[in-house]
């Protein structure tokens, strides 16, 4: 927290093939086991792994030969990965190359069995899979050993109604059966309780742009993290922190330029966290009440400036 410089911890090399290169890699996920990253290289067909020990300069392949988009790892360290060129979602033990379909796997379509490019993926304590699927676009939930889906986000369409979403991107559930979902293209984050038609609109949701209400394609997944107490508005390509003490209401705002989002929930319910090139914005869904009045403070001000600047001409 708080470098302003990143490093290089896989690939670095230029777009390609060779071991010390990824091409197009889509999702990561750190095995504490082994100490090492499992990456999605999209681009070259594979899954990769690349340990993080200081002097690693290539990675392995763990599984070839796939179009993988998302990756998961549950608490018995079995490996999930979407397909999204089968379709499919399978189950994985480190070594095997086979797997065990778990999601999907009946061809593209929008049955109740089947899947639309699967991308991001979330796998709960009981191994059930969620799963975002792009194209449908919907969240389907595939309980352990189920031969078909469950639709629990969206499946209405392709639209901005709180029924539907448009390319659901990075998800998160937490244990009360809450799904928290990137809408990339209506440029919001939803949340689902478990059993609701519809969801809430929680961060964006004011159409694309760099506003401190907006988000411009909100994308990739969510995973669980510390508590940290800060609020913000953030917007797409520029970044308009509004960083809140929240014991004494101090407020500072901070602007700076990135790109590439991933979303994080902090706390259940709570919080959650963008991080823009590594770098990490939190939101404190509690305090989002007193953010709003600090943005509008901020037009009403701008506002006051055009008035005061056309009334002198």
């Amino acid at each position: 927290m708080g470098d302003t410089n990143g490093q290089v911890v896989a690939g670095g090399n230029g777009k390609g093939n060779r071991s010390d290169q990824l091409n197009y890699p889509t999702d990561v996920l750190i095995d504490k086991e082994t100490d090492s990253l499992i990456i999605c290289d999209q681009g070259n067909r594979r899954v990769v792994r690349w340990s993080r020990r200081s002097g690693t300069t290539r990675g392995e392949i763990l599984i070839d030969n796939i179009s993988s988009y998302g990756l998961a790892m549950d608490d018995q360290k079995y490996l999930y990965i979407s397909d999204t060129d089968k379709n499919e979602v399978r189950q994985y033990q480190i070594g095997d190359k086979n797997g065990t379909l778990v999601a999907g796997g009946n061809g593209k379509g929008d049955g109740l069995n089947q899947l639309n490019v699967p991308t991001y993926i979330f796998v709960d304590q009981q191994q059930t899979v969620y799963v975002s699927d792009r194209s449908n676009p919907r969240v389907m939930k595939w309980n352990k050993g189920a031969k078909e889906g469950i639709v629990v986000a969206g499946g209405q369409g392709e639209a901005n109604a709180l029924t539907q979403l448009s390319a659901p991107g990075g998800l998160f559930v937490d244990t009360l059966g809450t799904i928290y979902v990137a809408d990339s293209l209506n440029h919001r984050v939803m949340r689902w309780p478990k059993g609701v038609k519809q969801g809430t609109v929680i961060v964006g949701g004011n159409g694309e742009g760099a506003g401190a209400n907006q988000f411009n394609y909100p994308w990739e997944e969510f995973s669980v993290l510390g508590r940290i107490d800060i609020g913000l508005g953030i917007g797409g390509g520029v970044i308009n922190c509004m960083l809140y003490n929240v014991d004494d209401g101090h407020q500072d705002v901070i602007f700076d330029h990135f790109q590439s989002v991933k979303l994080d929930v902090i706390e259940e319910g709570t919080h959650f966290m963008i991080s823009w090139l590594h770098r990490p914005i939190i939101f404190d869904i509690r305090t989002r009440p007193r953010s709003v009045p600090s943005i509008t403070e901020i037009k009403d001000i701008k506002a006051r400036r055009e008035q005061s600047t056309s009334g002198e001409r």
